[in-house]
């Protein structure tokens, strides 16, 4: 569900979703992904609609979405992401030698 998310948020698509598919998508830095959580059922129908709408006037929301996605899950993030876990390794690594 996260990667139909995501793929959705790319596409500046205004998303609305629950709260468990939400938990998942935040930054390094802990914030929340600009999505608009549904808590309750029947709140899902209305958010979806009120989202429509808004973005028929204000893309904004949807543009900071698509942002989200392209600083935090694009190639370029994952390799400085593997960079640094390999980093960590290495030295972790390298501090078990020294012992």
């Amino acid at each position: 569900i996260q990667n139909k998310l995501l793929e959705a948020m790319a596409m500046s698509v205004p998303v609305v979703t629950t709260p468990v598919a939400a938990a998942g998508l935040r930054g390094d830095d802990g914030r929340a992904a600009p999505l608009n959580v549904a808590r309750e059922p029947a709140d899902l129908g209305a958010r979806i609609v009120e989202r429509l709408r808004a973005s028929a006037t204000d893309p904004t929301p949807d543009a900071a979405a698509r942002r989200f996605v392209q600083e935090r899950f694009s190639w370029a993030a994952s390799g400085r992401s593997v960079d640094a876990i390999m980093g960590a390794v290495i030295d972790d690594r390298g501090s078990h030698r020294r012992c």
